[in-house]
């Protein structure tokens, strides 16, 4: 038997298929019984696709309008082509302009964090009880990052920028202009 097939309880054995190159094909399965002599085949079409790339990043609230001393959250999600959120994407932030100052969210310890599905922040391939994952910091949860703007200044404006990166150096990024409405 090659090393990637071997036997699976309750349905016979498993191959592996490990995509070389994009397109289209198909894979054939043939069961053999030598008792009886019967040849059972099914065919299965396969489609390699590209892998998803980080297409656009969302801001919400965007435009930003904040009474005076009021602190507002604001969340930016980054998604890839295929519309899911792209989990290798960093999120910084930039603030400029005199509206007030942006407070990019830490969150607790990440040893406090909890990741267990339906429950608290989760991402498929780790987590915070994975040592190769590096701990969630200024605001960046892997494709989401969250802070709080607090307006200080009555006649403030400025924009907020979000930008995500992915390792491999893509970038995309969004801006949200930002007005403080007079006091409480």
């Amino acid at each position: 038997m090659p090393p990637d097939h071997r036997p699976m309880p309750g349905w016979g054995s498993a191959a592996r298929f490990v995509a070389a190159d994009l397109g289209e094909g198909r894979i054939t399965v043939r069961v053999h019984d030598p008792v009886s002599g019967a040849t059972i085949e099914k065919i299965a079409a396969v489609r390699v696709a590209p892998p998803p790339v980080l297409a656009r990043i969302e801001m919400r609230p965007n435009p930003i309008e904040a009474p005076l001393g009021d602190s507002l959250y604001v969340e930016a999600v980054a998604y890839d082509t295929r519309g899911e959120i792209a989990w290798g994407a960093e999120i910084r932030w930039e603030l400029s302009g005199n509206a007030g100052v942006f407070v990019p969210y830490d969150g607790p310890h990440v040893a406090e964090l909890d990741t267990t599905p339906p429950h608290g922040l989760w991402r498929p391939g780790g987590g915070p009880n994975d040592p190769t994952d590096p701990e969630p910091g200024d605001g960046r949860f892997f494709g989401i990052a969250f802070g709080f703007f607090l307006a200080n200044n009555p006649e403030g404006t400025g924009t907020l920028r979000a930008i995500a990166e992915t390792p491999d150096g893509m970038s995309t990024e969004v801006a949200a202009p930002i007005t403080v409405a007079g006091g409480r």
